[in-house]
Order: C-alpha cells, then sequence, then structure tokens
C-alpha cells in the first residue's frame, strides 16, 4: 500500500541511484574482476550488459525515469550474485544488494519478475556477445570493464522530479515491460 511517507522514501532512494549510477556501475565492475564464482559474474556482467542494451524496460530518454531501469537490474543482480561470491561480501555490490530490498518492496509482486528479466540478461546477446561468453574469458572481462568505466565516465545523471506520479508511472512501465513470472 502507497502512502506519502513510504513514496517519499522511494523517490528519495531512487533519487539518490540516479546520483550515483556512474560509481555504482564502476564498483560492480571492480566487483566483477574480483568474483570467483561463474554464476555470479555472469550476472553482473549481465547487468553491465543491460548499459548498452538499445531497448530497455524504460527507455533511456524518457526523462525521470530512463535510467531507473538500469539502477534496478544492477540492485537486483547483485543481490542475486551475492550468495554465489564470497568475494562480492566486502565489495559495494553488497550494498548494492541489500538496496534490492527497496526495490521488493516497492514492486511487491512484481519483483520476481525483475529477478526473471535479470537472470535473462545472461543470456541476452548485446553487441554481439552474452554474459555467459564475457564471464568465462578473462581476457574479455577486463576489455569489457573498460568498456563499462568508459560508459561510467560519460554517464551524466538526468534529471528527476521527486513527484510522486513518477512512481506510478515506473510502476506501469515495470508491470507492463517484465516478463511474467
Amino acid at each position: 500500500m502507497s502512502t506519502p511517507e513510504r513514496d517519499e522514501a522511494f523517490l528519495e532512494a531512487f533519487s539518490g541511484w540516479l546520483r550515483t549510477l556512474g560509481t555504482d556501475v564502476n564498483e560492480v565492475s571492480n566487483a566483477l574482476r574480483r568474483a570467483e564464482d561463474a554464476y555470479a559474474r555472469e550476472v553482473l556482467v549481465g547487468s553491465l550488459n543491460y548499459l548498452f542494451k538499445s531497448i530497455d524496460l524504460i527507455p533511456d530518454g524518457i526523462e525521470d525515469l530512463g535510467m531507473l531501469d538500469d539502477a534496478f537490474v544492477l540492485r537486483t543482480a547483485c543481490a542475486m550474485a551475492l550468495p554465489h561470491d564470497r568475494t562480492l561480501s566486502s565489495a559495494a555490490a553488497s550494498s548494492l544488494a541489500i538496496q534490492a530490498d527497496v526495490i521488493r518492496d516497492f514492486l511487491g509482486d512484481d519483483y520476481p519478475r525483475l529477478e526473471k528479466f535479470t537472470e535473462g540478461m545472461r543470456q541476452a546477446s548485446v553487441r554481439g556477445r552474452t554474459a555467459i561468453e564475457i564471464a568465462k574469458d578473462p581476457a574479455l572481462i577486463d576489455s569489457f570493464c573498460s568498456e563499462v568505466n568508459d560508459w561510467a565516465r560519460a554517464y551524466e545523471v538526468p534529471g528527476f522530479s521527486r513527484e510522486p506520479r513518477n512512481l506510478i508511472k515506473l510502476r506501469a512501465f515495470l508491470s507492463t515491460k517484465l516478463p511474467a513470472a
């Protein structure tokens, strides 16, 4: 159930995530370089590969909301990877994984659909390669992380008006676009 207090907390969190997305992406890239577990690497690569995906859940150009799906996928992937790889528990990826609880609270029954989508990013081909392919090859991981770091350097924080209507639009986009559970 939506309340003004909860909505304000979501708006505050999401606004902050947009401000730190470039840094968060770099932190996940660094965690990826250290990850030991194959599944964890695949999920992290999939979430970072999502940055380059031309067809997003929410198109990047949509003011206020366009980059939030990227922030959501990144946090969900960290939450999915963390139980599989002990090297991530001390990394910034651990902090992002904890923030996935905010997404879980925001999306409610739709959160498993976001997990399914994030899981599917392991096999999605972006720029001619899948996360599974990248995660298997240390040289590809290094090259990929360089591309990701370039993206993070070029990232410009989008505007985000902390209007409750943005939460309604965000839920509507995700409810419509996420795969069935």
